[in-house]
């Protein structure tokens, strides 16, 4: 069955850089009609030919289109499109955590779970955001106390960062708005600002007790 509908492979030509296959079987008329599987003969070892229903019984069942695997270990994909106006992909994620696939492995012992596609990279993204966040703050420090020749100096210019965080997330529940990539992004971005304005602060506030 699998000679006559997927091919046996006859013999390889050398096309150029390309080597070409060759597989002999059934003619696409044939190999896309289920009267020809029914009505097909099966040739035994001893080279008698014998219909196929003598030899095996045949149901018709649901299988899948494609076989996928990732290391070795099958695998399903299952996606979805949100509709914006009516949730977001956040809520549905952790509406699918708690209702389902926390409780997928404790039911089925060998299958596991993992987001992919545009979760995956927005998760990525933030974990990246957020690393680059501290290490950004810690740089700050660094030169400001390098600058000022003082551990506690800088610590002052850094307070400001809390605030324009609080001042961020605030913002966000006033409008009603959920947090983004946009939205850490420019986080950071406002944590810089602060930094800024607070050095200045700091820079003046001598100049202007000493005049």
């Amino acid at each position: 069955m699998r000679q006559a509908f997927y091919g046996e492979e006859v013999q390889r030509i050398q096309r150029g850089r390309d080597e070409v296959k060759v597989f002999v079987r059934y003619p696409e008329r044939e190999r896309s009609s289920l009267f020809v599987l029914e009505n097909m003969t099966i040739r035994l070892p001893s080279g008698e030919d014998v219909p196929l229903a003598s030899v095996a019984q045949v149901r018709y069942e649901r299988g899948p289109s494609e076989i996928r695997r990732i290391d070795r270990r099958r695998i399903i994909e299952v996606t979805a499109r949100i509709d914006s106006t009516l949730t977001t992909t956040d809520e549905v994620m952790a509406d699918l955590r708690s209702q389902f696939l926390d409780q997928v492995p404790q039911t089925y012992r060998q299958v596991t779970w993992d987001v992919a596609g545009s979760q995956k990279d927005k998760q990525e993204l933030i974990d990246a955001i957020i690393r680059g966040f501290f290490l950004a703050v810690i740089a700050i420090y660094a030169l400001v106390a390098v600058a000022f020749r003082s551990y506690v100096q800088p610590l002052i210019v850094a307070s400001a960062v809390p605030f324009g965080v609080i001042g961020a997330i605030i913002g966000h529940l006033v409008l009603e708005l959920d947090v983004s990539l946009l939205s850490l992004s420019g986080i950071v971005a406002v944590s810089g600002v602060v930094v800024n304005d607070n050095l200045v602060l700091v820079e003046y506030i001598p100049v202007a007790i000493e005049i």
